[in-house]
């Protein structure tokens, strides 16, 4: 786990910092490359796209892409399961698909959206295994089976959360 929040947090800060030259996001996959084996021993494939707003990792597990655009991105209905649920009027803003498991961060969460949202997962045959409230922050967990999981975090002061959903 903590290698995947370092990875993460190296890959987030090349993002914000990578222009639009080939050169520049070809040195910055080398450096996150050499960070990562550096402090992991893994072996790691970087790839940066023109621009910045999506960067794919590759090692020996598997793969993992982020991709990311503050003014907003479509709802990844190809990356989740059908029939699942869409979390309306939110911006999506972050996507980052690791194989078995995918988060999705947003802004403009309602509490009547993340009510509509919670409901629709009950008509779905999920069932809600936890509900808590703790310091601005809301949190609603479910689960499909054995195999199937969601969790839903938000701030309703801010409308900031994400949706995490994963399978066994």
């Amino acid at each position: 786990m903590k290698k995947i929040l370092f990875v993460l947090l190296i890959a987030l800060l090349v993002m914000g910092l990578i222009a639009c030259a080939n050169a520049r996001e070809k040195a910055a996959e080398n450096l996150i490359e050499e960070m990562i084996e550096k402090e992991s021993g893994e072996k790691i494939d970087i790839d940066i796209d023109d621009g910045g707003d999506s960067i794919t990792m590759e090692t020996e597990e598997g793969e993992m892409t982020i991709e990311g655009d503050e003014d907003g991105m479509a709802w990844p209905s190809d990356k989740l399961p059908a029939g699942f649920p869409k979390l309306n009027g939110v911006t999506v803003t972050t996507v980052i698909d690791a194989g078995g498991g995918i988060m999705i961060g947003f802004e403009g969460c309602t509490q009547s959206a993340a009510d509509a949202f919670i409901s629709n997962f009950t008509a779905g045959g999920w069932k809600i295994t936890m509900e808590a409230e703790s310091e601005g922050t809301k949190i609603v967990m479910a689960s499909k089976g054995d195999s199937e999981y969601v969790q839903l975090g938000w701030e309703p002061e801010s409308g900031e959360g994400s949706i995490t959903y994963g399978a066994n």
